[in-house]
């Protein structure tokens, strides 16, 4: 068939969808999926060829909506319009999809960088043994493990490679989908920790409220540390996560993100905000 016919538009169409089927398969491959074709080795891709798919079917994209619909719409002028835009429709479409799976083949970098930060983001249960039952007064800065919690992530997008060269966009959907993983496990721990710090405290008062006269356990840290502490161990506690995290979102924002416009970054702020800073506290 010419160039001009009806024919050649549907063989460019058809290399659309072979394309972006191959590059669907990898993902589905890399996910776990029974695996065929392309699919059949997508489990065991590297990082750089998880990337490298990536920027392809980014570029892939680029090249059909930018370049060669606007070519096959001049090569097929003489045909009509209902034969012609369907094929570029089609096309376009098939070029996003095939940009969606390679994102989605990136994505599949997020695992271990995400269990890498976690490992840092666990040493926060170290922030109890900090102020239960010591003399140690309220925190007034963020703990030092926090800086290195989004280190990980930091390298594997800086390191010389294919991942330093993605487009910006790439690098920012990688981020953000490591972070909110993050940002909800982060939350977890916290909330975790804090619950645990308050049921512990709670017992403890019981148990002083049955032995008058004497100071017991989490007051006793309290009651040494004099009038300017005035806090429970479990409120020291709770300002020291709410300061990590605050910290946490300045992190963030090296990353291309607003913490605010994440919800799961809103959850984690809400989990360990002192009641007495709550937006609500003064009403």
């Amino acid at each position: 068939a010419g160039a001009g016919s009806p024919a050649a538009a549907g063989t460019a169409a058809g290399v659309a969808a072979g394309t972006a089927a191959a590059v669907a398969g990898t993902a589905a491959g890399a996910e776990g999926a029974a695996a065929v074709g392309p699919a059949a080795w997508a489990g065991s891709l590297s990082p750089e060829n998880c990337a490298v798919i990536c920027a392809d079917a980014d570029a892939i994209q680029g090249l059909v909506v930018q370049q060669l619909c606007d070519q096959l719409a001049v090569l097929l002028s003489h045909l009509p319009a209902n034969v012609l835009q369907p094929v570029t429709d089609m096309m376009k479409q098939l070029a996003a999809s095939t940009a969606q799976h390679g994102q989605q083949v990136l994505l599949l970098l997020c695992g271990d960088v995400l269990d890498r930060c976690m490992s840092m983001v666990k040493q926060l249960k170290g922030i109890t043994a900090t102020y239960r039952m010591t003399a140690k007064g309220p925190p007034v800065r963020h703990s030092h493990y926090v800086a290195g919690v989004l280190q990980p992530l930091r390298q594997l997008l800086d390191t010389p490679g294919p991942v330093a060269q993605l487009q910006a966009s790439l690098k920012v959907l990688l981020s953000r989908d490591v972070i909110e993983s993050v940002n909800t496990r982060y939350s977890s721990l916290a909330e975790e920790l804090l619950t645990t710090v308050k049921k512990t405290e709670s017992s403890l008062k019981r148990l002083k409220k049955s032995r008058p006269g004497e100071t017991v356990g989490l007051e006793a840290g309290g009651a040494a540390a004099g009038g300017a502490a005035g806090m429970s161990d479990s409120d020291k506690i709770c300002l020291q996560l709410f300061l990590d995290v605050q910290e946490h979102g300045r992190q963030i924002v090296k990353f291309g993100l607003v913490p605010e416009e994440l919800e799961s970054y809103r959850q984690l702020l809400a989990t360990v905000t002192p009641a007495d800073r709550q937006p609500d506290a003064d009403q």
